[in-house]
């Protein structure tokens, strides 16, 4: 029978700092392990474990960038940005108004059956 080496995890400074920048979803593995003063490599095993992987799981739902709201703002804003220079960019104003409609379920296309009693 073989003894399989269990550590309880301890969070550090830069593990926590680096769970918040994987969170944040901004930067790449390599930028992350640079900010924290890690190596690369060590970036990838934190990843790897349950309690780093929950914990940025954690951090993703409480941004508000990642709620259905937040996005919705944040697709306004792009909209208010690109109406702008709508005449240099491909994407229409249309495009971002399909995307706001689909987000806020505006777009729903399921047949929809209305009962009244008459």
């Amino acid at each position: 029978m073989s003894l399989q080496k269990t550590t309880k995890w301890n969070w550090t400074g830069q593990r926590l700092k680096a769970a918040k920048l994987m969170a944040s979803g901004t930067m790449t593995q390599e930028q992350i392990a640079k900010e924290c003063s890690v190596n690369r490599v060590t970036v990838t095993k934190w990843n790897q474990v349950p309690e780093f992987k929950e914990k940025v799981a954690e951090l993703i739902l409480l941004d508000e960038r990642a709620t259905k709201a937040g996005i919705l703002r944040r697709a306004l804003k792009t909209l208010e940005k690109k109406s702008l220079v709508a005449n240099e960019d491909r994407s229409t104003e249309l495009d971002y108004l399909k995307f706001i409609a689909d987000m806020m379920g505006l777009t729903d296309n399921t047949p929809q059956v209305n009962i009244t009693n008459a």
